[in-house]
């Protein structure tokens, strides 16, 4: 007879490390991990690794969590966004779209560029960078 070890839910093990103060966007992000995985998640995130994700979930991070509840709010709790330069998007498209370099490529990238930059409300980045 084989002998199979269950391991709890990464939201099980969250809300164990949070206890009380279990806010939503990590009990969002658990859930993601539950049903894609770290490594997915970390990548949808826009992280090259899952080490904060695991930090986050353990509740063993120091530094201020507030630019990874951002990426959680954008990616995973935004449904749809009203892009002002590309229409309606997913969350974890407008979320890609803020880290695109410059480019002359095509109009459209140049107005995406500068429409993440000049006071998008669903934009992460505060300064004005000219190009």
């Amino acid at each position: 007879m084989t002998v199979v070890q269950v391991r709890p839910s990464v939201l099980a093990q969250a809300k164990a490390a949070w206890g009380a103060d279990f806010p939503d966007w990590v009990q969002a992000l658990a859930v993601a991990i539950d049903a894609e995985g770290y490594a997915a998640v970390a990548r949808q995130l826009g992280y090259r690794s899952a080490g904060n994700l695991y930090d986050v979930m353990a509740r063993r991070i120091r530094a201020s969590l507030d630019h990874i509840e951002a990426r959680v709010r954008a990616a995973i709790m935004r449904d749809l966004v009203d892009c002002p330069a590309l229409g309606p998007i997913r969350g974890a498209e407008c979320l890609a779209n803020q880290a695109l370099p410059f480019s002359t490529s095509n109009p459209a990238a140049v107005r995406l560029y500068r429409a993440c930059r000049s006071g998008c409300i669903y934009s992460d980045i505060r300064e004005v960078t000219e190009q």
